[in-house]
């Protein structure tokens, strides 16, 4: 079923022109040109089958309906390559005239100019409007109207033409117009917004892919439904990838994460915590996470912040190093060692200037002496 919808889409496409109007008339003629075609190969099938299963031969002016329909499939595909590759104005007005030529052919004189056959001047006057200018649906209602007059007073011999249909083909053309310059206007204002709408997805894109944290917009029960770059940087998971993602997938089953399994929802917002995530390579590593509920086009969110916090892991494992190296020096040196505040006070003593000084340890000797110059 895909594969057919994506044929028809593709068959309906417009390459991309500069000229968003141009590029707008050559899809609707595509549409156009396929609902034809369509509607003749069914016409001409059912010619075939009605022809095959009757038990008397045709009358002449269905036999004629054959080369009709093949005439229309033809020149349908012709317009469509033409449209497509080289001029989509000239493909439309052949269109139109391709609609038009066949008119005094399709029927008996009879009904085209009075009967069942009218309704088939109507549809090059509304396609003329839809596919080419407005303007040109008068064009081709008047010419409509001088076949028309042909037939009736030329061939039929009649004292006038049909004027309640001439009246009602500038009428269709007048309505063709009206409709293709609102619409026109209609689609000017939805470009604008369209493309005020992009330039500000742009920039939030272009801010959210530019934040140094990973950021993840996940449904309540996990699943990840977009993340920033440095999120895919981060984890080692392409884009594509992370959407088939879930939370279980980045956090261990032992470690702390923000999810639906919680009592309560209110509990997932939270200022912020650390905990283990997974990288794809299976590769464990420290993070510091803010998460809190969102309700985005009226669906409730998780939007997670996750800052990889190896380095600063790393640093604080260093300094906590040093401190205990330093710590180490200080408590076994031989020499007495301390520090004191400007006034006096005792801040840190070693044990060797506690016991230097006759003290059993260095908490007597900072709880007991208060003024070092004084009493020492």
């Amino acid at each position: 079923m895909n594969t057919i919808k994506n044929f028809f889409a593709k068959v309906i496409s417009a390459p991309n022109f500069k000229d968003k109007e141009d590029a707008r008339r050559r899809k609707l003629l595509n549409v156009i040109l396929l609902v034809v075609v369509l509607a003749a190969i069914f016409a001409f099938v059912g010619v075939l089958i009605t022809d095959l299963i009757s038990a008397k031969a045709l009358d002449k002016e269905t036999q004629s309906l054959y080369s009709v329909n093949i005439f229309i499939i033809i020149g349908t595909v012709v317009l469509y390559f033409l449209n497509r590759y080289i001029s989509g104005t000239l493909a439309a007005a052949l269109l139109v005239f391709l609609l038009i030529i066949p008119i005094p052919f399709s029927d008996s004189p009879e009904q085209i100019a009075f009967g069942r056959s009218l309704i088939v001047f109507t549809l090059p006057i509304l396609f003329a409007g839809m596919v080419l200018q407005p303007r040109f649906s008068y064009l081709v209602a008047g010419l409509s109207t001088i076949i028309l007059s042909i037939i009736s007073i030329g061939i039929l011999h009649e004292p006038m033409p049909n004027i309640p249909a001439i009246i009602i083909f500038f009428m269709l053309a007048g309505i063709s117009h009206i409709s293709s310059r609102g619409l026109k206007k209609a689609l000017k204002k939805a470009n604008i917004s369209n493309k005020k709408l992009q330039e500000r997805e742009s920039q939030f894109r272009s801010v959210f892919n530019g934040v140094n944290d990973a950021i993840l917009v996940e449904t309540i029960e996990g699943k990840v439904l977009d993340v920033n770059a440095r999120a895919c940087e981060m984890f080692g998971w392409t884009y594509e990838e992370f959407l088939t993602k879930t939370i279980k997938d980045m956090v261990p089953p032992e470690n702390r994460a923000l999810s639906a399994e919680a009592d309560d929802e209110d509990q997932l917002s939270v200022e912020h915590f650390e905990t283990t995530n997974i990288r794809a390579n299976g590769e464990k590593f420290p993070v510091s996470v803010t998460g809190r509920i969102e309700k985005i086009r009226g669906e409730k969110r998780l939007l997670l912040v996750v800052r990889d916090i190896t380095e600063q892991k790393k640093v604080e494992e260093e300094l906590l190093a040093a401190e205990e190296k330093y710590r180490e020096i200080f408590d076994n040196a031989l020499e007495g060692i301390f520090q004191s505040t400007p006034d006096g006070q005792f801040i840190t003593v070693n044990p060797a200037l506690a016991h230097m000084w006759g003290h059993e340890s260095p908490k007597e000797i900072i709880t007991g002496v208060k003024d070092i110059a004084s009493e020492i």
